[in-house]
């Protein structure tokens, strides 16, 4: 039920385009970087109360692998370059960068001993496809409906 409220306050406010780039901004983060933060965030408290100090915690978060946090903080800077500044600009070399990027969570869920969790990259993978697919339609948007294999080529 709240979740057809949420919807039905979404499309009232769809005219609103700072709105609409916003909210595509956030679904992007989430949809992304939403699996590895959740994984640092389940360790995130034990090691805040360990050292005291956030930025040590977060680090520590991702242990042993913490070369992970420039990951996650490239994947964000890729998030909203994608949004703002329509990069990259073909198709396959995002395609690349996401399956680069869930393929690394996936490993990193599998070498954690963690094999019940690479379900969680792979539905954010597709969730990432779905979310691309909208923002590259949603700059077109002005122009009339094309056909499912035009679309396609034009990517």
């Amino acid at each position: 039920m709240s979740a057809a409220v949420l919807f039905v306050c979404l499309r009232a406010l769809d005219p609103l385009s700072f709105l609409n780039t916003f909210l595509r901004s956030f679904v992007g983060i989430v949809v992304v970087v939403g699996f590895p933060l959740a994984i640092g965030y389940l360790a995130f408290p034990g090691y805040l109360h360990m050292f005291g100090s956030s930025s040590r915690a977060f680090l520590y978060a991702y242990s042993p692998h913490r070369w992970l946090v420039a990951e996650v903080v490239g994947s964000l800077v890729c998030v909203v370059v994608y949004v703002f500044l329509k990069w990259p600009t073909t198709a396959q070399v995002g395609l690349l960068l996401a399956g680069i990027h869930f393929a690394l969570w996936s490993w990193f869920a599998i070498s954690a001993d963690e094999k019940s969790l690479v379900i969680y990259p792979l539905l954010g993978f597709l969730a990432t496809l779905a979310w691309g697919l909208d923002v590259r339609l949603s700059v077109g948007s002005s122009s009339p409906p094309q056909p499912m294999s035009a679309q396609a080529s034009n990517l």
